[in-house]
């Protein structure tokens, strides 16, 4: 039985059909809602669509090409995924793949890898494999809100972010696909963005050749909710004051935070400008 089947079952589900759907959650399957296959790339990241809590995201790395077209081109090979999602909840944030979740819904048919990313595309923790818990399946892997080797990094804080899965031995590169972001020196290690490339985005992938279906259990994030008033922080329909407040208690470097409205890591003038010039009731 396939790791997407086993979970549906375990879920409660009569069946599942791959055609769009009313409405989505807690739970992702890849392509859902007509959102296509999971590039590898954040610029080709699946968006799960849906409202509240994400507990499980759902999928299938194809391997060998030709795949369903992704970030690396059509018929191309699929030996990674990557998802948008938002982690309301860092300190509670945990991403598995090694059936250590209470409902036991988590797994791969091969031996995975797990991977975050900031909403720019630049490493935040990542995990190549845990120590075996035991479990009738191959090793899995798991992100916590704290990485486990000396640097320690943490998850900044709530906001966007890109999570990844690939199957054991894979690396994620930067620097035009030479330099590797992460560098697991501790076998098993949650890693910090601590290789050669730690402080660049994504750009490329050193593959693994493993491939299957996969089901990731998460706790602490949501779904990515597009937001067409971004600049209301506080949620009251009108950008003002408490809005103004809300990003200057920001200010600075803060990957992921809500009032970094240009996405480049750093809440400053020119996310005041977004505000400002957008001062007044929502649309």
């Amino acid at each position: 039985m396939s790791i997407i089947t086993r979970r549906i079952c375990v879920s409660g589900l009569a069946a599942f059909s791959a055609t769009a759907i009313a409405f989505a959650g807690p739970d992702w399957i890849e392509g859902d809602l007509g959102t296509g296959e999971a590039g590898s790339l954040p610029g080709g990241a699946n968006q799960p669509t849906g409202a509240g809590g994400l507990n499980t995201i759902s999928g299938r790395l194809n391997g060998p090409g030709p795949a369903p077209p992704s970030a690396r081109g059509i018929g191309t090979s699929d030996f990674e995924d990557m998802y948008v999602i938002f982690i309301d909840d860092p300190i509670a944030f945990t991403a598995r793949t090694d059936n250590g979740d209470f409902n036991k819904l988590s797994g791969a048919d091969f031996p995975s890898s797990l991977w975050l990313f900031d909403s720019q595309g630049r490493g935040v923790i990542a995990n190549q494999n845990t120590p075996d818990n035991g479990a009738s399946m191959p090793q899995g892997a798991l992100l916590l809100p704290q990485a486990t080797d000396p640097p320690a990094q943490m998850i900044p804080g709530p906001g966007i972010y890109f999570l990844a899965i690939t199957g054991d031995g894979a690396q994620a590169l930067s620097g035009g696909g030479i330099d590797p972001i992460f560098g697991f020196f501790i076998p098993q290690e949650i890693s910090s963005p601590d290789g050669p490339g730690g402080l660049n985005p994504i750009d490329d992938w050193s593959s693994s050749p493993l491939f299957g279906d996969y089901t990731i259990a998460l706790t602490g994030a949501s779904f990515f909710v597009t937001n067409s008033c971004p600049w209301n922080l506080n949620g009251d329909g009108f950008v003002g004051a408490a809005d103004l407040a809300l990003l200057l208690g920001s200010w600075g470097v803060n990957p992921g935070s809500p009032a970094d409205f240009n996405m480049d890591g750093f809440v400053g003038a020119a996310d005041l400008a977004q505000l400002l010039g957008a001062w007044g009731p929502c649309p």
